[in-house]
């Protein structure tokens, strides 16, 4: 697998963000956009909670999904 040349500094930005409802698993795809307007309107809730973010993370060199 070839590692990227991307600056680190962008790498994050593109990571995958996903909210989920920690009692009935449902997820959403959550764009930098839709985090900046739940600052204004509140966190999105499902099944009376506020759902958790989840952002994507590489795995360590080496290992495989």
């Amino acid at each position: 697998m070839k590692e990227s040349n991307r600056p680190v500094e962008n790498d994050a930005q593109d990571r995958r963000r996903i909210l989920r409802c920690a009692e009935c698993g449902e997820s959403l795809d959550c764009l930098p956009e839709d985090m900046l307007a739940y600052t204004k309107c509140g966190w999105p809730k499902c099944c009376g909670e506020t759902m958790t973010l989840f952002i994507e993370a590489k795995l360590p060199r080496g290992a495989s999904s």
